[in-house]
């Protein structure tokens, strides 16, 4: 048992708990998918104000991907209708070759200071070691991934370890699921380096070293989400081979929290 419940909040449990529940409409849904933690959706249009609407209704919060032009638009229209949405969220993409290319490059010529090692989770992990990423994403400011998504052999998952063993950080690139179009499309996901050990390159050369993993995998596309104010992020990010896209954006939006309540309430009486 992972420190997951403890660490989610009631509404990130609820969507996670929908997003399980409803799988297979999201699978057939050409403008959805999702790596488990969260709900994506494609917007083609910032107009399309009403189906944005729907599924933050239904899944309570959602991460929505659309053009930048108009997008002040869709934000004005969600905050009028009472949803909570963050903005200033960049995104960061790159064909899958040429990510894999640069990433391969990155970590070889890169190496890890001494007593260091980089295990695969297919390797094995404890609930305790799964639980101390989690705390750690946490500590980060990212919502933390589910201890299945941690451990899924698809996505690639490494930690860094020292010399005496303990995690000190992870990474991974989770494909996200959807029988839409970005079918091959992987979410560089959940990266983080424990705090001491930060500003060393260390997140850059274990993200690169999640990539390569992906080699003989389906991958089509990367993608990544970062604050537009978390410059080492994004630095982080290219020194792998992603770009940041300027004519597309991220929202995060999410239920009042008056309906939150109401929506957690229908789920119990379920």
């Amino acid at each position: 048992m992972t420190d997951a419940p403890r660490l989610w909040t009631p509404l990130q449990r609820l969507t996670q708990k929908r997003i399980a529940a409803n799988a297979d409409m999201i699978a057939a849904a050409p403008d959805l998918a999702t790596d488990i933690r969260y709900l994506y959706l494609f917007l083609q249009s910032p107009a399309d104000c009403a189906r944005a609407a729907d599924i933050l209704r239904r899944f309570g919060r959602a991460m929505i991907h659309l053009p930048t032009l108009g997008a002040g638009r869709l934000v004005e229209q969600l905050r009028s209708d009472g949803f909570i949405v963050k903005t200033g969220l960049s995104v960061l993409s790159g064909a899958a070759n040429d990510v894999l290319a640069q990433s391969e490059a990155l970590a070889g010529r890169s190496s890890l200071p001494g007593g260091m090692t980089v295990i695969s989770v297919a390797e094995g992990l404890s609930d305790e070691e799964a639980a101390r990423i989690q705390a750690m994403q946490l500590m980060g400011g990212l919502v933390p991934m589910p201890g299945e998504a941690i451990s899924d052999p698809r996505a690639g998952g490494i930690v860094l370890r020292d010399s005496s063993a303990e995690i000190i950080g992870f990474a991974s690139q989770l494909p996200l699921a959807s029988g839409g179009q970005r079918q091959g499309l992987y979410l560089v996901n959940g990266v983080v380096i424990d705090p001491a050990w930060r500003g060393r390159g260390l997140g850059s050369w274990l993200t690169a070293m999640a990539m390569t993993r992906s080699r003989n995998s389906d991958a089509a596309t990367f993608l990544s989400s970062v604050d537009v104010d978390n410059g080492p992020s994004v630095a982080m990010q290219r020194g792998c081979g992603l770009r940041l896209v300027g004519s597309q954006a991220f929202l995060f939006a999410r239920v009042s929290e008056e309906d939150e309540a109401a929506l957690i309430a229908t789920e119990a009486i379920a």
